[in-house]
């Protein structure tokens, strides 16, 4: 699944830019799931994809893990810099906002690290 197929750029738009890719990776040591975000500069959301793919492959053999067949990227507006926005990701749902962070984001199964 992508956020945007070559056909939406048109043709004759330059797509040089930055893409951020998101995917999953299965790791079996922790009995759990890592979302990664990948930043590629490339020209297309295909290229982006197919380069974070070949790196999570490298990421996963070195920790015995699986990729996940999800992922989708993002073409980011500007480029990489101070506070700039590297994904987005809307959503619609019925919940309230309280509910949703905890469906989707605060479920209590994460591991963080911790302050020190």
């Amino acid at each position: 699944m992508t956020a945007y197929s070559e056909s939406e750029w048109g043709q004759g738009v330059s797509r040089e830019g930055w893409w951020s890719v998101r995917h999953l990776v299965y790791i079996p040591a922790f009995e759990a799931y890592e979302e990664r975000i990948t930043l590629w500069q490339c020209e297309s959301s295909d290229e982006a994809i197919e380069l974070a793919l070949r790196e999570a492959d490298e990421y996963a053999e070195i920790l015995n893990a699986a990729v996940l067949s999800f992922v989708e990227s993002y073409r980011l507006v500007d480029p990489p810099g101070h506070g700039r926005e590297v994904f987005s990701l809307l959503r619609r749902s019925d919940l309230d906002q309280e509910t949703y962070v905890e469906r989707f984001f605060d479920t209590g199964e994460e591991c963080r690290r911790k302050e020190s």
